[in-house]
């Protein structure tokens, strides 16, 4: 075992070394890179020499450095920014699913409160006569047919049955709501019209009777 921990420590080392050998160099190049007093060293070393037409090409060639390594250090920059913009959206899309998720969660929770509300009044409208027998009275007066069970919610269905020509009523009716309530609506094709009207003017609305 202790020679294996002395190869491993000499294989580790030979890695990390390359790793800071590498991280070194190119600091190393971009300090060299822009070590300006290196290139006045130079100028002043061959300028006694060059003629005319050679210090246009002196000049040629540095701008030409200059706009090299304008381009090299908009590349990285580009690149920097294209990364932090990838990041930044996968970010929000993983927020935007925990929103729905969480949104789905508060819809499946409303669905089943709506649906024990449902049972409950059903069950006082006649699924357990013995209950309330004021309402059973009630009943018997604004039941006309005999072969409609639950006389209320047919009264609350024929309402409804035409909701479009009522529409201006209900959509000024859910306005009167605060916009930080979620909607549930079930009214057939209107509940499709109503939910997108009702999402342009800034409400949070659902057709339930699509889910």
């Amino acid at each position: 075992m202790e020679v294996f921990t002395r190869f491993l420590y000499s294989f580790l080392s030979q890695v990390f070394l390359g790793l800071s050998t590498i991280l070194k160099g190119i600091v190393t190049g971009i300090i060299q890179i822009c070590d300006i007093k290196t290139y006045q060293d130079v100028l002043n070393t061959y300028k006694g020499d060059l003629s005319i037409p050679e210090w246009g090409l002196v000049i040629l060639v540095i701008l030409f450095m200059v706009v090299f390594i304008g381009l090299i250090i908009a590349l990285i920059y580009l690149l920097i920014r294209k990364y932090l913009k990838f990041r930044k959206s996968a970010i929000e899309q993983d927020q935007l699913l925990d929103e729905v998720a969480n949104l789905n969660g508060q819809v499946a929770t409303l669905m089943k409160e709506k649906e024990e509300i449902l049972a409950m009044k059903v069950s006082q409208l006649g699924l357990k006569p013995d209950e309330s027998p004021t309402i059973e009275e009630n009943q018997e007066e604004t039941n006309d047919n005999p072969d409609i069970r639950f006389s209320k919610l047919d009264q609350i269905d024929k309402y409804y049955e035409n909701a479009f020509s009522k529409y201006e009523e209900i959509l000024n009716e859910v306005k009167k709501q605060d916009k930080s309530n979620l909607i549930l609506i079930a009214l057939g094709p209107t509940a499709t019209v109503l939910s997108y009207d009702l999402h342009r003017l800034g409400y949070q609305a659902i057709d339930i009777g699509h889910i």
